[in-house]
Order: structure tokens, then sequence, then C-alpha cells
């Protein structure tokens, strides 16, 4: 019998079907992702290059200053951080260095600079130029009272715009400015000469430090040894023409600054001495000399061993942050904001004005700080950059530029610009008490006595607590949390608000027991408790956490018969004055500390280390690896997306 075999499985009709079902089951997929998960690329640019002129101005016989120009009109109060003094024949002289840019007109107006009167105003009429400067001669006013604070506002007509310069000026009485300047030019261009044997009478070295040789170049005074002084034995060259400053004239002492940058032994530094000279005939007196060096950093000025990063040479204290592992630092250097990754060995310059800092004055303008507000564990952070903006599209104006920084993009990209006419003293006084964004967009800041909330996305603005005097608040010194009472006095509860979860928790006494808002010891609060709302001293004092949104008591300071009068605070301990109670009233008792034994960051961040060069010089000390790095570091620089959105909103009123 013949056998007869059929086939089993799928046939073939219905195995097409399925194959086509499948091929559009996949494009489908394709297609879906594609589309939920499009994201348009910003649109990245370049720092736009400084478009406005600058004005030194001369009087004294001396040019001084190098004064950046406004886009609007500034609050002339508060500028007061220079001088520029005025003689007798009160002449002043004006040079204006247009970088290409066209000056149409030139005005000028003296105003009182308290009340912001009107003492006279002139339009300049002669005006010479030659390439890209431009001078005048004016004298001004005889209307001027001596020893009476002015300021003095130029106005420009530049490429169409309007460009303000302001100088707070003196009528001084002191006939010896110009002598006193010329001394101190002599000394800065000997100091820096071969010839600087001749500045030596005017030191005061200390002859115990030179035995010991503890040479810092970073920063060296009127008691340093004059070799130190003069660089001896180090390759030097001024790279930028020295900008002499003015800031206090009395009858017979003047002081001032001069700025300039310098290259030794191939690494640029921006360099400042401070002078203060009593005029004297036939011998000038230098009582008090001071030059400080601040590297600007270069591809060829960092090293890196294990894990630290050396930065260079600075005279200020660093600027640095870093994520919790310790293992991405930010840093500040030279105005620019810098970024490390020690897995990637690499260094990015996130923000910066422009390169060119030894050779355009504008980029060189100091008048604006950045402050790192977090970074993440990838290195990711955000940044905000306040006082004057140097370029870009803001130039010009003051204010609070917000950023962005997202590592995997390498893009820095701008969330806001909120514009102030007050000077980058006035901002950094009132504002930098707090600043904290969260990741959902909103920015809080903390403005005389005001605490706002923003909302980077649309601008618009919530007043959280107004009229708030600095006895009623504290914040954490990463800003994350504030604590407050309703009044100065002691208070029946205290108010702590966590800014990035919006949480409020509240602390009450027992009893009739009032409370007092003292300090944070990191993100931990410190309060004190009084037996009433009038007491003057504080029978016990405790510290609180807020780990993971909870209230949770750490310690409780309490002493038989012994009360705190006051507190003073760093994020590692707090020192207690003290007072006993006795039969005769409270008296004076021997002060304690109580130290922040759960501090584990103090290793981590800005240290020193030592350099052949220049002695002590500033690092950054990441977490601990095993080994030297073996990849030698890399660089990149980020890339800017930029907004037009300008937050309008009063930082001043209470």
């Amino acid at each position: 019998m013949a056998l007869s075999f059929r086939t089993t499985g799928i046939n073939k009709s219905t195995r097409n079907r399925i194959i086509l079902l499948v091929v559009v089951f996949l494009a489908s997929l394709v297609f879906f992702y594609l589309v939920l998960n499009h994201h348009s690329t910003p649109q990245a640019s370049e720092m736009k290059q400084p478009t406005l002129p600058t004005v030194s101005l001369t009087t004294e016989d001396h040019e001084q200053l190098e004064l950046s120009g406004y886009r609007k009109k500034m609050s002339v109060s508060d500028m007061n951080d220079f001088l520029l003094p005025i003689g007798k024949d009160r002449q002043l002289s004006a040079r204006i260095n247009t970088f290409g840019a066209s000056v149409d007109a030139v005005s000028y107006e003296i105003r009182s600079l308290q009340e912001e009167r009107m003492v006279s105003s002139e339009k300049i009429k002669d005006l010479s130029a030659d390439g890209n400067i431009v001078t005048f001669d004016t004298q001004l006013t005889n209307l001027l009272n001596a020893d009476e604070e002015y300021v003095l506002v130029i106005r420009l007509r530049s490429n169409g715009r309007n460009v303000w310069y302001y100088a707070p000026l003196e009528y001084t009485t002191n006939s010896h400015v110009g002598d006193v300047l010329d001394f101190i030019q002599d000394f800065h261009d000997k100091s820096l000469s071969d010839n600087y044997s001749s500045i030596g009478k005017y030191l005061e070295t200390d002859e115990d430090a030179a035995l010991e040789d503890t040479s810092n170049l970073y920063r060296v005074d009127i008691k340093s040894q004059i070799g130190d002084i003069a660089l001896d034995g180090h390759s030097h060259k001024v790279t930028s023409d020295p900008v002499t400053t003015v800031t206090d004239v009395t009858d017979d002492t003047v002081t001032a600054e001069i700025s300039y940058t310098i290259s030794i032994e191939k690494a640029d530094y921006l360099a400042k001495e401070t002078y203060r000279v009593r005029y004297g005939s036939p011998r000038m007196y230098l009582l008090d000399y001071t030059r400080t060096l601040d590297i600007i950093p270069s591809r060829s000025t960092f090293s890196v061993s294990k894990n630290v990063l050396r930065v260079g040479a600075a005279s200020t204290d660093m600027n640095t942050r870093t994520n919790e592992a310790g293992s991405v630092a930010a840093f500040v250097q030279a105005g620019n904001l810098y970024e490390y990754s020690q897995n990637k060995t690499e260094i990015t310059k996130v923000f910066s004005f422009g390169d060119n800092i030894t050779g355009d004055a504008r980029i060189r303008n100091q008048d604006h700080e950045i402050r790192i507000l977090n970074v993440d564990a990838a290195g990711s952070m955000d940044f905000a950059v306040y006082g004057y903006m140097n370029a870009g599209d803001h130039e010009g104006h003051n204010g609070v530029d917000l950023y962005h920084y997202d590592s995997s993009t390498d893009i820095a990209s701008e969330e806001g610009f909120i514009e102030s006419q007050h000077s980058l003293a006035y901002i950094r006084e009132n504002f930098s008490e707090l600043l904290y964004r969260t990741p959902g967009g909103l920015l809080y800041i903390m403005q005389n006595g005001k605490l706002m909330a923003i909302d980077l996305s649309n601008g618009e603005v919530d007043t959280l607590l107004k009229g708030m005097e600095p006895e009623q608040y504290s914040v954490s010194s990463d800003s994350r949390y504030i604590a407050w009472t309703r009044s100065t006095d002691p208070s029946e509860r205290i108010r702590i608000r966590d800014l990035a979860s919006g949480k409020i928790f509240t602390i009450k006494p027992e009893g009739t027991d009032r409370l007092v808002v003292l300090c944070f010891m990191e993100d931990n609060l410190v309060y004190g408790t009084c037996q009433s709302a009038s007491d003057q001293y504080m029978y016990k004092l405790t510290i609180v956490s807020f780990k993971n949104e909870k209230l949770t008591k750490l310690k409780d300071y309490e002493k038989n018969n012994i009360y705190i009068k006051s507190v003073t605070s760093d994020d590692n301990s707090i020192r207690l004055t003290r007072v006993r109670n006795t039969p005769d009233g409270y008296k004076s008792a021997s002060s304690d500390t109580i130290l922040n034994t759960l501090d584990t960051s103090k290793d981590i961040g800005a240290t020193y280390s030592t350099d052949d060069t220049m002695g002590r010089v500033r690092s950054v000390t990441l977490s601990s690896v095993s080994g030297d790095s073996a990849s030698a570091l890399k660089f990149r620089d980020s890339r800017l997306v930029l907004t037009s959105s300008v937050i309008s909103i009063d930082l001043y009123n209470k």
C-alpha cells in the first residue's frame, strides 16, 4: 500500500500575512518611537563679541579707570567702588576706545551721589579722532563743593545706541594727588624691572619670614622680600596696559589700585596692586602695598595627579562645588566657569565672556561673579552669572543671568535674565544669601528681605515672604532650606521651607517658651529656646535635621545655670558665647564649641598645594581613586543656547 504524507504547519498564504503584520508592527514601533522621542536640537551659538566702547579719564595729569558702558541708565547711589579725584583746575580729559564702533555724539552730566540731583550738564562739541581713539577735553563746573561726592555720567551715541558710563568723582582739597600717583606709577614700573633695588627703602621686609623662605608669589606685600616683589629669577612680561583706579583720598593720603595682566613663566595672570601712600617731601611714605595674582587658566596650566586637579595661583577663595559622589567638580577662575570630570579626565569650559582676556579690556572686566547652584551625578549643573554682562546679547546690562548646563549634550542653555539697575556690589550684598533652582524650573531668590519664587518657564513671580529682617531668618549653605519666625523677638513657632520639595516644617516650643532662629550647620538647623518672648538669653540650643523630608532632632545642648548669649557658625562648628546666672545677675562665662561630627565633605572641593614657581596654589580635590590617572587631560568648550527671555521683577522694594 502506498503511503501518503500530508504537509503540516502554516500554509504559505497565512505565513505571508503574518510576515506582513510583523513588518507593519515593527514599522509602527519605529514611527512612534521617532515621533514620541523626537526633540528639536537647540540652536547652539557662540558668545557674541563685545561691541561697546570703553572710556578712560585723565585728571591730575594721570589717566585713570577703564569704564565699561551700560545700555540702560543705572542707579548712581551705589556707584561708589572707586573715585575720580578732581583738582583745583577742574580739568578733565576723556579717551574713548571705540573698538571700531562709531561715536556720533557725547554729553555728560554731574549728579550728587546720594540725592542724584543734577549739578551740571554739557554737550561736547569738539571731538578729536585718531583711528579707534576719540578724545575730548573739558573743564568741569565751579559748582562742585570740596570733598563732596558726585557722579560723572557720560553718554555716548554709538552705532545708533545710547551708552552710559559712570564715574564717582570728588573735588578734592588734597593738592598732592598727582604727586602721589607719580610715585605709585614709578614704584609699579621699577618693581617689575631690572632696576628694582631702589624700591627697597619703602618696604618693611619681615626678616624672620625671609629666613624661613616661605615665598608665595601669588601674594606679596610691603613685608615681602624685594626679590619676590620683583619676580626675580622668573621670566615675566606685562601683557596689557595697566589701569590706575583711585579708591580713597584724604588730606594727605591716597589709596589706589593698578590692575593689568602679566605673563610669568608662560602662564597668564590677572594682577592687582593696592597702594596706600602718604605724601611727603622730599620722600613719600608707603603705608601699605599688596600685589595679588590670579591665574587665567589655559590647557597648559592645569595638571592632575590622582584625585587632585591643580588649577594655579589664585589670591581669593575658589568658588567650587562638587557632585555628591565627589567625582565631578565645577569651579570659577578669572571670571570663567569650568568643570572637571574625574572619570573622563576632562575639563570643560562651561561659561566665558571670551578668550581674549589679555588683549580686550571689555572681556577683562571682572565686575561679574558666577554662582554654582548645583552639580548632579553626571556633571549637569545650574549656575547664575550676576553683575555686569561683558559680552553677548545682554552686553552692557546688569542683572542675574540663569543657565542650565547639560553635560550629555555639552550645551549651556540660558533660562532667563533678571535685569537690575544696581551695581555688582549691591547685587552681591542683597541677593547672594539665597539663590536656589529646583529641577522643576522654579528659581528662589531672597533679596532685601523678600523671598520670591520665579517660574522660569513663564516668568511669573510669587512672593512667599516679605519685610523680613536678618534676625528673623537663616538660610542653609546650599540654599535649600530657609527657616524663619514672624518677628525679631523670640517667637512661638519656627517655620522651615524645603525649597526642593516645597514642604514646610513647623517647630513649636513647650509651654510658654519661645524660639529663636540661629543658623544652619550645613543643612541642619540650629535654634535656641528662651523662657519668654522678652528674654535676651537662651537656656537651650537644639539641632534638627530634615533628611528624607522628616524633622529629626539631632542634639540638645543645655547646661545647668548656663545661658547662651549669641552664636557664630560655619559648616563645621558653632561657637557659643555664654553667661552664668548668679545672685548678682548674669556674668560672662567661658565660651563653648559644638563640632559638626557628621561633616564628610571637608576633604572634597577647594584645597591648596605647593608649586615650585608660585608657592601655594589652588587645587580641587575629588574623591579618592586608586593609582595615578593614566589618561592625559582632555579639554572642550561647551556651546550656548541663548534666550530672549527677560524677567522683569522688582528685587529691591520690600
